[in-house]
């Protein structure tokens, strides 16, 4: 999905360590529950994205941008199994 500025892909191994980086940066700490990414973690972390989205639990995304295809960022949304 893209308009033109960003565009949201699924990650791939090339945005790990933006991703490990983020996941340890004091203002992104402030709004997740999780731990930063331990070198464990990093290693899977793609194929644990591809899963969810399988499926059907999430929808994380990288958000890159459109011309260059450089993360800027990530979104993730997580579905949840209980009814409104």
């Amino acid at each position: 999905m893209s308009d033109g500025v960003i565009v949201l892909r699924r990650s791939e191994a090339r945005d790990v360590p933006l991703i490990a980086d983020a996941s340890d940066d004091p203002e992104t700490r402030k709004w997740l529950d999780d731990e930063p990414l331990t070198a464990e973690r990093q290693r899977d972390l793609v194929s644990r994205a591809r899963e969810r989205w399988r499926s059907g639990r999430a929808a994380p995304f990288v958000i890159a941008d459109a011309t260059t295809d450089v993360a800027l960022g990530l979104v993730n949304v997580q579905f949840d199994d209980e009814e409104v």
